[in-house]
């Protein structure tokens, strides 16, 4: 399991903005409270820009806007961070509870006095981390027209500042907007960002991600080290994950509280494998950081990496009974209930569940799931048709969904699930994964061009050693043949999928009970070999294996039931078998003048 490549925008604040609680603060703030009320709660005071939960014990936690929090608030949840009174023992406990039974994340209705949007962030700096974000997941798969769409809108907009500029023209640049990034670089509105970042991103526009990084790690300064978040983070979008490194360790000694620095040098010590590095860099966050939920993907990924799989799924299984049924945590969990030796025993544990209880939605869906992998696809669909309303949004649901459709011989209803698992996950390999099995025939150049994007989107997240990588790296070679050679269908290839495979299996039993039930007659089997005493063959026919004719069978009379001879021959009235094959009979790859005397007696 590894850490997302989806992280969010860093956002310098530029000036510090006065905020204050609006009136209807109390419901959420009651509603997060009631969740810890273990913890022995005393009272709550909600005053104009802060939020005090005193305990019985006497400890206090004060709840702050991020912009206007003292240093000991580190807590974030939700809009708001939070920290406890000095001198208040058991702090980590009493965090873990806040984080296990909390009713998700604190949402505090803020008023910005200066009259920007509640969140903080000014509708362009919204619209920038979204561009971002889409930009971001299109360049993972290499998909760079939808990378342009996303951007194109940030290069001409004004009220873009230079500062969320810096980390979107490595982007720009690219998606292949190269030129275009250039002449934004060039404005003279840059110049604001400083010398140290401006010369960062030029030299990224121009000789790449890693050597940008570079840059900013030997002209950064103590002051403005975690301004170089967003050149830290494309350097890790661009894939220069050793650049990536030293740059966030620079950072990080400049300016320990810079959290970004942690974030993307663990990540790019995940992606590398390189687990010394990752451990120590997340272990040095999660002291530095402790109790702040920004930590969560950093250290389950090294928890994963670790070997503490079961400490993950337990962490993750309560979120999904807390609510959490966000994408993530979903094929975080299917990823650990599909590995082979836990498989059976989920599989029992989930349809047990999700029998007993029609209403239990994530049971049924996890059995759906289980179930695709055992091959039983009408089982399947019928557990994940269960959940088709309250899991609209989940792209597994789909895929799974297509994938059981394309066994069963349904290629409509397959293409339809695809289609709408692609709008909805841009980030998961398999949807294209699945583009590429169902489109081999149907579009090859699809096919191609979806298989590359997994390989392009998996490069440092799988082993290519590994039997799916393996498996990919054969269905593209075998796409790009038979698009060369024109190939009817089907298109040979070690392919996982086959279309109407369940059609097939039930044909080739129907066929094995066929010739079970001609055992069972005596008509074939019994180890015997070669034709039977007193049948004489022609060069090149064979009896079928194990042919065994019934005991009462008259070779004079033609060949035994069960034995097919080539469908001309006709022996003539009065043929004696014990004098070699009848005159009318041309025996394979002879001409008429050697047939009589050319006879192969099998056994003879």
């Amino acid at each position: 399991m590894f850490v997302s490549l989806l992280m969010g925008l860093s956002v310098s604040s530029t000036a510090m903005a006065a905020y204050v609680l609006g009136v209807d603060a109390a419901r959420p703030v009651k509603k997060w409270v009631t969740a810890f009320e273990s913890l022995g709660v005393e009272s709550i005071s909600i005053a104009k820009d802060k939020v005090t939960v005193s305990l019985k014990d006497g400890c206090v936690l004060s709840v702050y806007h991020p912009d206007q929090a003292p240093a000991s608030a580190t807590r974030v949840t939700g809009n708001a961070v939070a920290g406890w009174s000095p001198g208040c023992e058991g702090v980590e406990g009493r965090d873990e509870a806040l984080n296990v039974k909390a009713a998700g994340q604190l949402k505090l209705p803020w008023i910005n006095l200066a009259g920007e949007a509640s969140s903080g962030k000014s509708a362009s700096q919204e619209a920038t981390i979204q561009a971002r974000t889409d930009a971001k997941r299109a360049l993972v798969r290499n998909d760079l027209k939808r990378a342009q769409r996303a951007l194109k809108p940030i290069l001409t907009g004004k009220d873009i500042r230079p500062i969320d500029r810096v980390g979107l023209l490595p982007l720009i640049a690219a998606s292949g907007l190269r030129a275009e990034a250039w002449k934004v670089a060039n404005d003279p509105a840059m110049n604001e960002v400083g010398v140290s970042l401006l010369a960062s991103v030029r030299t990224m526009l121009l000789a790449g991600a890693g050597l940008g990084a570079e840059v900013a790690r030997v002209t950064i300064e103590k002051d403005n080290a975690c301004h170089a978040a967003p050149i830290l983070s494309a350097s890790l979008t661009m894939r220069a994950y050793e650049s990536t490194l030293r740059l966030g360790e620079r950072m990080r000694a400049l300016d320990p509280g810079c959290f970004a620095a942690y974030q993307e040098e663990a990540e790019a010590a995940t992606m590398l494998r390189d687990l010394e590095r990752q451990k120590k860099v997340t272990l040095a966050a999660m002291e530095r950081f402790k109790g702040d939920e920004r930590l969560a993907p950093m250290e389950e990924a090294y928890l994963v990496a670790h070997g503490q799989v079961d400490v993950v799924q337990k962490r993750l299984e309560a979120r999904l009974a807390g609510g959490d049924r966000s994408s993530d945590v979903v094929k975080e969990l299917i990823g650990f209930y599909i590995a082979p030796e836990r498989r059976a025993e989920n599989l029992k544990r989930f349809r047990a569940q999700a029998d007993a209880d029609k209403a239990d939605d994530m049971a049924a869906f996890f059995t759906g799931v289980l179930l695709h992998y055992t091959q039983d696809f009408e089982a399947s669909s019928s557990y994940l048709e269960r959940v088709e309303k309250v899991l609209a949004t989940e792209a597994r649901l789909f895929i799974y969904r297509a994938m059981n459709a394309f066994n069963l011989g349904d290629m409509k209803t397959a293409k339809r699930l695809l289609g709408k698992a692609e709008k909805l996950d841009l980030e998961d390999p398999d949807v294209v994964y699945c583009i590429g099995e169902i489109y081999r025939d149907e579009d090859r150049p699809r096919a191609l061009k979806a298989l590359n994007a997994y390989w392009h989107q998996t490069a440092f997240t799988s082993d290519p050693t590994s039997v799916k990588q393996q498996r990919v790296a054969g269905m593209m070679r075998a796409i790009e043949r038979c698009i060369r050679d024109k190939t009817p269908a089907p298109c040979p290839g070690p392919w996982e999928h086959t279309f109407d495979s369940v059609a097939m299996v039930a044909g080739k039993k129907a066929a094995d009970e066929k010739v079970q039930k001609l055992k069972d007659q005596g008509m074939i089997g019994g180890g015997t070999t070669g034709p039977p005493p007193g049948m004489e063959l022609p060069p090149g026919v064979e009896p079928p294996p194990g042919f065994k004719p019934p005991a009462d069978w008259d070779p004079s009379k033609g060949p035994p039931p069960g034995f097919k001879m080539p469908g001309d021959f006709k022996p003539p009235p009065g043929w004696d078998p014990s004098k070699g094959m009848p005159p009318n009979m041309k025996p394979p790859g002879m001409d008429s003048k050697g047939a009589d005397g050319k006879a192969k007696k099998t056994g003879s």
